[in-house]
Parts: structure tokens; C-alpha cells; sequence
């Protein structure tokens, strides 16, 4: 597990070499929303959808023969997840933290580099 750790942060850091995020950053450094609200929204949300989506894939659309079908079994858990932890930010600190797709993006990578459930909830 270090091994993976240290190489995810490392040398094949997400944001090195796909780029996911660097654009996104910078458009928010400029809003006068909470970054961190934003950020832990993020991680809620990114890190129960890949633990999901590990599940729901390799417990029903691999023994089905039907893994490529995986990005739009991702984009059906991944929707209503993120509405309800909106929800839930909205309601308890009056305070929008819609984020779409840099999340929906780190469950892909976290999908498509791991071969475990830990590892995958890791990476993302």
C-alpha cells in the first residue's frame, strides 16, 4: 500500500500527468466560496463512488462480460451520490459546492489504475 502512496504522489501524480484539476484551480482561486467546503465535498463524494462503483463492476458487469459498460454504470451511482452530499452542504451551511467534473474524473483514473478496493478508493 506505501508502494502505491508514493507512487501516486510522486511520480504519477493525477495532476502531473492528466492534468485533471489545473484549469479548475485556477478558475477557483478566484471565488469567494470556501475552497476547503468544495474540497471536502470532493473527497466525500469521489471516494463513496469509487468504493461503489469497485463493487457494482466487479461483482456485475465483469462476471457479465459487460466491463465496458462501466463509465455509464459510474455515471448512474456517481449522479445521485453527489446530489445528496449537495444536499447536505447546501442545507447545513447555505453554501453551493457543486463540483462535477474533476470528481467524476479521479473515479475514472481510480477505476481504471487499481486492482483492489483498497487501491482504488486510494488513488481517488
Amino acid at each position: 500500500m506505501f508502494s502505491v502512496f508514493f507512487y501516486y504522489i510522486s511520480y504519477a501524480s493525477v495532476v502531473l500527468v492528466y492534468g485533471i484539476g489545473m484549469e479548475r484551480a485556477v478558475f477557483l482561486s478566484g471565488n469567494k466560496n470556501p475552497l476547503w467546503l468544495k474540497a471536502i465535498k470532493m473527497l466525500i463524494t469521489a471516494s463513496s463512488v469509487s468504493a461503489l462503483s469497485y463493487l457494482f463492476v466487479n461483482s456485475l458487469l465483469v462476471p457479465a462480460e459487460l466491463s465496458e459498460l462501466y463509465p455509464f454504470a459510474v455515471l448512474l451511482i456517481f449522479i445521485p451520490v453527489s446530489v445528496f452530499i449537495e444536499a447536505i452542504v447546501r442545507i447545513t451551511t447555505k453554501i453551493s459546492a457543486v463540483e462535477f467534473s474533476i470528481s467524476l474524473l479521479f473515479i475514472f483514473v481510480g477505476l481504471t489504475e487499481s486492482a483492489s478496493l483498497a487501491e482504488c478508493v486510494f488513488i481517488t
